[in-house]
Formats: structure tokens, C-alpha cells, sequence
């Protein structure tokens, strides 16, 4: 964290919220940070325990925090430090400080450990004390008695380190005192202010009242305790009674000459009977209660932790020990009644069932809390770390972006054109030399493009060198222009990763051998691009190069491609067939597949009828078999794979050999397709008949039904008496547009020719009058061909019929009702 965030933390601990611990392990906090927080503490009350493990605050932030909680300049500034909370995880410890629950016990706890330690010769440095009013020392002498037997060497240590004074034996003996501190401290004070050397009855009774507070201030810290947590998993019920009816009645008080005089104090307690569950691990119940005992010389005495760190510095909360001082000698009463301390017994064990019911249940929204607070540690943990990957991968990409515009722009200043003499020395034209410098011109063209983001959707990187007879020649590859390929295909990878942003590209490879030292330039490249379409071109020469290997790997691994094209290009039967099995392999598997292949000018007529039928019925879209020569054979192969009924929807035979009896062919196999939307046949050699077996198989007009069970999904384009009128728009408004067609080019005098519904069932004539309504287009191209197929004469009649326009459903629904009336249907 920054010191603002120290600052921002220490903002909202100053405004003293209830907030009782507040865990900073781990977030790098030095001296400065320490500080800020420490002048936080000056107003707050409520924080009880701060945890800075894994910092990195030294001697000068420890000491900022060791002052905020004892400031040792004088009495006052010790009174006005923070006595609430409890400061963990420094290098050298200072949690001995505010180890109590009770406020008011941490700071006379200080107070007393200046007194004793700032003196030279005597226990009790009195100078100290000259500036005090005298209505102070009454409390002063009641705080003494709190001065017991517990150890308080760490604050005598640390207020010895802070004023720079070494430990003598004087100080040892102070820490040693045990129970006879509160006693020294009493005797030394009126010894050292002249009062008498007797104490009255009057003190004797109050230091009784005092004995019976400090048992209440142990209740309220047991009740307080809850705040924090408590761990009593294994303290479960017991009992408390009197040992003995009697024993507390035994205990009087003593006069000031006999305690004071002898020096001797009476450590008698009163003997508790607690009952213990068999499994009770005595160290657990040492970490809640701990006990006076007769004897001063006991070295087994549980510490007191009201709470701990654990060793990961996470905080273990426990009780806060229950502290029972020692009692003084009491004078006894002969008249005292004992009646009812049974019944006192049973009400202190009914309160502390409910005490522990309640620490129970706070126990267990304590551990709900902790179990909720770690869940949002480990996703906290998750975000960072998924922050700091991206962090990481952003910072990559900017060096490899950085390093790729430096490479970019040092070879744009580095690059030679290749000169004329080179290409002529090669033995080529002037229009040779000419073609290439125009292509080096069109490669910086497109890096640059690339580059800047500023490319068109479609790249072409083609040589242009016709012929006299239209033919183009092919660009001889040479290493020089290897450089040129390289800065292509890293200019490729900078559009795809900076300026793509959703956006594919096409790549046009025409003209250009690329044997394999230029495709595994490109393979890299284009596997990582988004490129969507990739076409290479050439002569109709032999490929004797590895381009079906590459193309193969292209479409296995770059699921952007969707277009594959080929032209001019001669592979052999297997190499298509690997380029086959990829395609259908990635349309099996692949979320995306391959969409549209183009096999143009290719020599298919050449190729293997199961790699062919491959193609068709792989492809999802569209396939382009175009300019091939294709003849009959390959029309068979074609037709069977239609009939099939493959979801290819788009069939491009443009310009090859197919003819009358290869269109009747293929028009058998539509019977049974409904996945084909569009049949292009131009170029082809299809007369009169080829177009009339395409049209009745789009078009039967012999009946109804027949008409009713054509084709009615395929359009097909292309023929030199066009039929594309047929089958232009949705498959149930076409069929629907033929029958009334039929019906009314049919009839000699009225628009409906109901002679063809004598055949059809009553119940259809609802669906006949619903579809009625959707004959509101012109159909004048349908008119025709329907005329032409059963060789009628147009007519006036027919004009009309096309010409209605908006007003033809309603003629059709009124044919269609006076034939009803007049039933003619059935005549």
C-alpha cells in the first residue's frame, strides 16, 4: 500500500469507529506509514489489537507506535497515550503493552512501571509525583493494589529502552516483588509523605470494597470478552461451590500495624470445587482462569493472553485471562449468616451456563465470519492474480508491438528495390522487370496498410503480365524477394493482434510461385491471422511444390478461414483428397467450419469421383466448380450427391461441358433436394430440352399435385431462356404462387379455373382461400412459363390476371366463393 492509503486508514481510525481489530500483515508498510497510523491511536478507543506482520517498519516506526501507546515524557502524556490497543508482528515485541481488557488497568500498569523504573535509589521515583494535586493520591494509593503479583518486566523493559537507562538489580528486584508490589508501593508512598504508620479501619474497609470491585471487574471482563471471540470448544459445564461453607467468613481484616509492621501478606484464597470434563486439556483452562495460590514460589503459571497472533500472523482470539486478585485479611464475623450460600453457588453456575451458551453462539457467528472473510480473501487472491496475468500478458504484447514497428520501420528504410539488370540478367523482358517492380511496389503498398491499420478487407498481392493472346505469365520466384514475403507476413500478424477488432481479411495469392521456403514464411503467419478466406492462383502449370500440405495445416488450425479458393491449380487425386479429408474433419469437429471451397479452372474432370463427391456434400454454403471442362461424368457424380440431400445451398457449373442429357440428370436429383437454394449453369452447352427437364422438375404442370410435389427451393440461373421467375422467394409462397398461376392461366372465361379442384378435397378449400390473400405480386414471369410449358397463346385475359396488382386476392377469394355457391367444382 502507498502512504495515501496509510493516511486514508489512519483518516478513519481517527474517527474512532467500532472497530475492534484491524489486520495490515503483508502490505509492505515502512517507517512512515507506521507513523501516520500511530497518531491515529491518540483518539481512538475502540481498536484493540493491530496486526503489521510482514512489513517492513523499522526501529523509527516501531518507536512512533511504541509512543502513541506509552508515551513515557511525563505522568501526563503517559495518562493521555492509548490504553486500548495492542500492537503485534514488530521485530522487537512491544505487545506487552494494553494486555489487559480493562482500560484503566494498561495505563496505571504504566504508570506504576515509570514510577518504579525512573528511580535511582528507591522503588518509587516520588519526583515524578511533584506536580500531581493531592486529591490524586487517594487513587494513586487504590491503583497500588492492583499491582500484584502478575509479571510486568516487558513494560519495565520497554520503558528502560525508551529513556535509555540499563536494567541494574534494582529493577529485577521490582520485576521479582510478585504479590508484595501493591504492599511496597503503599508502604513507600505514606512513608515517603509522613502519614501515619497505622492504617485506620476506615482503609481497611475500603480495600474489602476494593477486593468485592475487582471481582465485578472480572464478570465484565468475561462478559466482555465476547466481543472479541472466546475458544471455550472444550470447556463445557461445571460447578462452583464453596470448599469449605465457611472459608470466605475466615477471612478478616487486618489492622495496618500487623500488615504493614510484619510485611507479611495473607495469600489465602477461597478454594474453588471445579468439575472438569474427563477430556479437558488443563492447558486450555490455564489460557481462561488463573488461580492464587499459597505459595509465592510457583513457577508454573499460565500467561496472561487476552489475545494472541498464531503463527502465520493470523489472530487466534481467546479469552482474555480472568484475573483474581489476592485478598487481604478480612476480620471475622461471629454473627455472619451462611444460609444461603448454597444459593448464591447456584445462581453464580446458572449465570455462567449462560455465559457460556452465549459465548457459544457468538463462537459460532465469530467462526461464520472468519469462514466468510477468507472466502473473499481467496476470490480477492483469484482477481489479483488474474490482474497481474494481464498485467503481464499487456506488457508482452506492448514489447512485441514495440519490437515489431522498430523491425517494420528499419526495414522500410533498409529495403532495396531490386533493379531491372537483375531480372534482365535472369533472361526476362523489360515487361518482365517492369511486372516486378510493380509488385515490390504493391508489397510495400500492403505492409504499409497493414501496418497502420488503414487495409481493405480483401488483400490481393498478384503479378499482372498478359500475353497477345490474354494469358498471364507467372512470376518466377527468387530469394531476393524473400525479405519481401517475411515483412508480408509480420505485417499480417501486427494488423490480426492491434487493428483487427473484429474484422477478417481475404488474401489473394495469384501469378506468384510460392514454392516451400515462401509458404513456411507464410505458414506461421496466416495459422495466427484472422484471415477468413485464402485463394491462390496459377497457370493450370503442375504445383511441385508442398501447397496442399500448407493449405491442409491452414484449415485445420485457423478456425477463422471459412473460404478456401483454388485456380489454375494442378494437384494430383491424393492431394486433393488430403485437402478434402481436412475440410471434413474440421466441419465435424471445429465450431466453425468451411463454408464455401472454389475449385476454378482446376482440371476436376480429373478428379477422383469420391473426393469430388467429398466437396459437395462437405461444405456447408457454397461450391464453385467453374471453368473445369467437367462432362458427363463428373454431371453423375454431381447428381447423386444432390439427391443425397447434402446442406449445400449454393452449386456454381459455370463454363464447362455439360449438356441436354447431363441438365435431365441433374434435374432428377431436385426432386428430392430441399437444401439447394441456387443452381448456376452458364456457359454450359443446355438447349431447349436440358431447360425444359430443369423447368418441370422446378415447374410440373400435368396437375395440381404434381405441381404441388416439384421443387420448390432451387432457383436456378443461367439458362438462355431464363427460369429464375420460379422459386424466388419462401418455399410455401412458392409453391402457392405456381398452383394459382395454374389455375388462373388455365381457365378459357373466368380467373379461376375450378375444373382442376374437382380432384381436391373440401377441407382444403379453407387453406386455398387463406393463401389467397398472399397473391398480390406480379407473377407475369410465371404466367409465361406456365404458357410456354402447355403451349397457350397469352391472351387479353392473361394481362389482366397479371395486372391486378393489390386486387388480385380478392378476385381469387371471389372466384373461389361463386364456385362454392355454384358448385361447378363438382359438375
Amino acid at each position: 500500500m502507498s502512504l495515501q492509503d496509510a493516511s486514508t486508514i489512519a483518516e478513519f481510525l481517527s474517527s474512532n469507529p467500532p472497530l475492534a481489530l484491524l489486520n495490515l500483515t503483508g502490505n509492505r508498510f515502512v517507517n512512515d506509514h507506521a507513523a501516520v497510523l500511530a497518531n491515529s491511536l491518540s483518539s481512538n478507543t475502540n481498536l484493540m489489537a493491530l496486526c503489521v506482520h510482514r512489513n517492513e517498519i523499522k526501529e523509527e516506526g516501531r518507536l512512533a507506535l511504541l509512543r502513541a501507546i506509552f508515551d513515557v515524557s511525563s505522568l501526563n502524556s503517559c495518562a493521555a497515550s492509548n490504553h486500548t490497543c495492542r500492537v503485534w508482528g514488530l521485530e522487537q515485541d512491544i505487545s506487552a503493552l494494553n494486555d489487559y481488557a480493562d482500560r484503566d488497568r494498561n495505563k496505571w500498569d504504566k504508570i506504576f512501571a515509570m514510577l518504579a523504573s525512573s528511580s535511582e535509589d528507591e522503588f518509587i521515583n516520588t519526583a515524578l509525583l511533584s506536580g500531581l494535586p493531592a486529591s490524586l493520591m487517594p487513587i494513586l494509593l487504590d491503583r497500588a493494589d492492583d499491582q500484584d503479583e502478575v509479571d510486568k518486566s516487558g513494560i519495565t523493559d520497554l520503558y528502560l529502552r525508551m529513556k535509555d537507562i540499563k536494567r541494574c538489580r534494582k529493577h529485577d528486584d521490582w520485576d521479582k516483588l510478585g504479590g508484595k508490589r501493591p504492599l511496597n508501593c503503599v508502604q513507600f508512598r505514606l512513608g515517603r509523605s509522613g502519614a501515619a504508620q497505622k492504617v485506620t479501619p476506615r482503609l481497611a474497609d475500603d480495600r474489602v470494597e476494593r477486593g468485592t470491585r475487582n471481582r465485578t471487574i472480572c464478570e465484565q471482563k468475561l462478559r466482555a470478552s465476547r466481543a472479541w471471540g472466546a475458544d471455550f470448544q472444550n470447556l463445557t459445564r461445571y460447578d462452583t461451590k464453596p470448599k469449605q461453607a465457611n472459608k470466605a467468613r475466615e477471612i478478616g481484616r487486618a489492622e495496618e500495624n500487623e500488615m504493614i509492621g510484619s510485611s507479611v501478606e495473607d495469600r489465602r484464597t477461597i478454594d474453588l470445587d471445579v468439575k472438569w470434563p474427563t477430556d479437558h486439556d488443563a492447558s486450555i483452562t490455564a489460557r481462561f482462569f488463573r488461580h492464587n495460590t499459597r505459595t509465592e514460589d510457583k513457577q508454573d503459571k499460565p500467561s496472561a493472553k487476552p489475545w494472541g497472533a498464531d503463527a502465520d500472523g493470523g489472530f487466534d482470539f481467546c479469552v482474555p485471562a480472568m484475573e483474581v486478585g489476592p485478598r487481604k485479611k478480612a476480620k471475622t464475623c461471629p454473627d455472619d449468616d451462611t444460609e444461603h450460600d448454597g444459593a448464591v453457588a447456584s445462581t453464580a453456575a446458572r449465570q455462567i451456563a449462560e455465559l457460556r451458551a452465549e459465548l457459544d453462539k457468538f463462537k459460532r457467528e465469530h467462526d461464520q465470519v472468519v469462514r466468510d472473510l477468507n472466502g473473499c480473501k481467496r476470490e480477492h487472491n483469484q482477481v489479483v492474480a488474474e490482474l497481474e496475468r494481464e498485467k503481464i500478458a499487456t506488457e508482452e504484447r506492448h514489447d512485441q508491438l514495440v519490437r515489431n514497428l522498430n523491425g517494420a520501420l528499419k526495414w522500410a528504410y533498409t529495403v532495396n528495390v531490386i533493379p531491372w539488370a537483375h531480372w534482365l540478367e535472369k533472361g526476362h523482358s523489360a515487361n518482365y522487370a517492369a511486372a516486378m517492380e510493380r509488385l515490390q511496389d504493391a508489397f510495400k503498398r500492403i505492409i504499409k496498410q497493414l501496418r497502420t491499420g488503414t487495409v481493405d478487407d480483401l488483400i490481393s498481392v498478384t503479378f499482372c503480365l498478359p500475353d497477345h493472346e490474354d494469358n498471364y505469365a507467372i512470376a518466377a520466384h527468387d530469394d531476393l524477394l524473400i525479405p519481401y514475403w517475411r515483412e508480408f507476413a509480420n505485417a499480417l500478424i501486427h494488423w490480426s493482434d492491434c487493428h483487427a477488432d473484429g474484422k477478417t481479411l481475404g488474401i489473394i495469392i495469384d501469378g506468384i510461385a510460392t514454392p516451400d521456403a515462401v509458404l513456411d514464411v507464410l505458414r506461421p503467419s496466416i495459422k495466427q491471422s484472422k484471415v477468413r478466406s485464402l485463394g491462390v492462383g496459377g497457370d493450370g502449370s503442375p504445383i511441385t511444390w508442398k501447397l496442399a500440405e500448407f493449405i491442409e495445416d491452414i484449415i485445420q488450425t485457423n478456425h477463422s478461414l471459412t473460404t478456401v479458393c483454388f485456380s489454375g491449380i494442378m494437384l494430383t487425386n491424393e492431394e486433393w483428397k488430403a485437402i478434402c479429408n481436412a475440410i471434413e474433419i474440421r466441419n465435424e469437429h471445429q465450431s466453425s467450419t468451411i463454408e464455401s471451397f472454389q475449385l476454378l479452372k482446376c482440371s476436376a474432370d480429373e478428379i477422383g469421383s469420391e473426393v469430388l463427391e467429398g466437396f459437395l456434400t462437405s461444405i456447408a454454403h457454397e461450391v464453385d466448380l467453374g471453368g473445369n471442362g467437367m462432362s458427363s461424368r463428373v454431371a453423375s457424380i454431381i447428381a447423386e450427391s444432390l439427391e443425397s440431400n447434402p446442406p449445400l445451398a449454393t452449386l456454381y457449373l459455370r463454363d464447362n461441358h455439360f449438356d441436354d442429357a447431363d441438365a435431365a440428370v441433374l434435374a432428377n436429383s431436385l426432386s428430392s433436394n430441399t437444401n439447394l437454394t441456387a443452381l448456376y449453369v452458364d456457359g454450359n452447352n443446355i438447349k431447349e430440352e436440358g431447360r425444359l427437364a430443369l423447368l418441370r422438375a422446378l415447374f410440373d404442370v400435368s396437375s395440381l399435385n404434381s405441381c404441388a410435389a416439384s421443387n420448390h427451393t432451387c432457383r436456378i440461373w443461367g439458362l438462355e431462356q431464363d427460369i429464375s421467375a420460379l422459386n424466388y422467394d419462401h418455399v410455401k409462397y412458392n409453391k402457392w404462387d405456381k398452383i394459382f398461376a395454374m389455375l388462373a392461366s388455365s381457365s378459357e372465361d373466368a380467373f379461376i379455373n375450378t375444373a382442376l379442384l374437382s380432384g381436391i378435397p373440401t377441407s382444403l378449400m379453407p387453406i386455398l382461400l387463406d393463401r389467397a390473400y398472399d397473391q398480390n405480386h406480379d407473377k407475369s414471369g410465371i404466367t409465361d412459363l406456365y404458357l410456354w410449358m402447355k403451349d397457350i397463346v397469352r391472351c387479353r385475359k392473361h394481362d389482366d390476371w397479371d395486372k391486378l396488382g393489390g386486387k388480385r386476392p380478392l378476385n381469387c377469394v371471389y372466384e373461389l366463393f361463386r364456385s362454392l355457391v355454384v358448385p361447378s367444382i363438382y359438375v
